[in-house]
C-alpha cells in the first residue's frame, strides 16, 4: 500500500507552498541500492510537478537525510492526471519543465528542443519542425525516445513524436557554428560543414565518437591496459563486489558490476585500424548495450 510523501519524509524542511502541492502525493517504492549508494524514490501525484521541485526535493533529502553520506537521490515522479489532459494541454503547461529536465541531461537535446516548432498533426502526434543540420539528424532519434517515454510512462498520455526538417536559412553558417560550441561543451567531435552527409558518413562519425569515448574512459582507467592474473578475465582488471541488476541503473552512477548475458555481438572496423565492439548483456531485468574499443592483436582473445 503506498504512503503518503509527507508520512514517509516527515522531517523534511520544505516551503508551505511545496508541502501544499505534495500533500496528495503518494510514494509507492523507495528502493536503495546494495552499496547504499544510490536511492530512488518513486512517487504518483493527481498534480503534475515542475521538474524544479523535483529537483529541490532530491537535494533536500540528500543534504538533510544524509549530510554526511556520498548518496545520490532519484525521484521518479509519475502522474495520475484527469481526463481534461490531452497531450496538447499538456505540453502548453509542461513544456518549461520538459525544457529544464534536458537542460539539465543534455545541453544539445535542450537547444532542439527549444528551437523546435511544436504542433499536432493528430491528437495524440506531435510533431517537431526542425533546422536540416547534421546535429539535429543525430540527436532527433534520442529527444523522440525521452518524450515519448515522458508523455506515455509518466504522464498516462501515449503520444507520437514525429519529426519535419525545413532548410538552415540564411543564419545557416552561424547556426553551424552555434552547433560546434555545443558539441565541445559535451565532448562530441566537431560537426562537418556538410549539412545533410551521406548515411556512411554519419555512421562513421557516430563510431568516431565511440571510439573517442571509449579511449578517454581507457586513459582514466589505465588498469584496462593490463591483463590481470585471473586467466578467468579475458579483458580488463580483475574485480569483486555485488552484482547491480542492470535496470537498477540510471545515469552516472559510478562504476557498477553487472552479471548477465551476451545476446548480440556486432565489430565495426574504423579507419584508425581499431576495432570498436558492440554486444548487448542482459541479466532479465533489462539489457544494456556494452561498447569496447580494441586493437588488431586484442580481437581473438576477445
Amino acid at each position: 500500500m503506498a504512503n503518503q510523501f509527507l508520512e514517509v519524509f516527515p522531517s523534511l524542511h520544505i516551503t508551505e507552498e511545496l508541502r501544499e502541492l505534495l500533500n496528495l502525493v503518494e510514494v509507492e517504492k523507495v528502493a536503495l541500492s546494495k552499496d547504499r549508494s544510490f536511492l530512488r524514490v518513486y512517487i504518483v501525484s493527481p498534480r503534475l510537478i515542475h521538474k524544479q521541485n523535483i529537483y529541490g526535493l532530491e537535494r533536500g533529502i540528500k543534504e538533510q537525510l544524509f549530510p554526511s553520506k556520498k548518496v545520490a537521490v532519484k525521484i521518479l515522479e509519475r502522474f495520475r492526471l484527469s481526463g481534461q489532459y490531452t497531450p496538447q494541454k499538456l505540453l502548453k503547461v509542461y513544456r518549461d519543465s520538459l525544457s529544464l529536465e534536458l537542460k539539465n541531461y543534455s545541453i544539445l537535446l535542450y537547444n532542439l528542443f527549444r528551437k523546435a516548432e511544436c504542433r499536432f498533426s493528430r491528437p495524440d502526434v506531435l510533431t517537431l519542425t526542425v533546422e536540416d543540420t547534421l546535429v539535429t539528424h543525430e540527436k532527433a532519434g534520442e529527444l523522440k525516445r525521452i518524450l515519448e517515454k515522458i508523455f506515455h510512462e509518466r504522464c498516462g498520455l501515449p503520444t507520437e513524436v514525429c519529426y519535419e526538417y525545413t532548410p538552415a536559412g540564411e543564419n545557416g553558417a552561424a547556426r553551424q557554428k552555434e552547433l560546434i560550441v555545443l558539441q565541445k561543451i559535451e565532448n562530441l567531435p566537431p560537426v562537418p560543414k556538410a549539412v545533410s552527409p551521406p548515411k556512411a558518413a554519419k555512421e562513421e562519425n557516430s563510431l568516431r565518437r565511440q571510439e573517442k569515448e571509449v579511449r578517454d574512459f581507457k586513459r582514466k582507467n589505465s588498469f584496462y591496459s593490463r591483463r590481470p592474473d585471473n586467466p578467468d578475465v579475458l579483458y580488463g582488471r580483475d574485480f569483486d563486489g555485488e552484482t547491480l541488476e542492470i535496470e537498477k541503473i540510471d545515469g552516472e552512477i559510478g562504476e557498477v558490476v553487472i552479471k548477465g548475458k551476451i545476446l548480440t555481438v556486432d565489430a565495426r572496423e574504423l579507419r584508425s585500424g581499431k576495432t570498436i565492439l558492440i554486444f548487448d548483456v542482459t541479466d532479465f531485468t533489462d539489457t544494456i548495450t556494452v561498447k569496447m574499443c580494441a586493437k588488431e592483436d586484442q580481437i581473438g582473445d576477445l
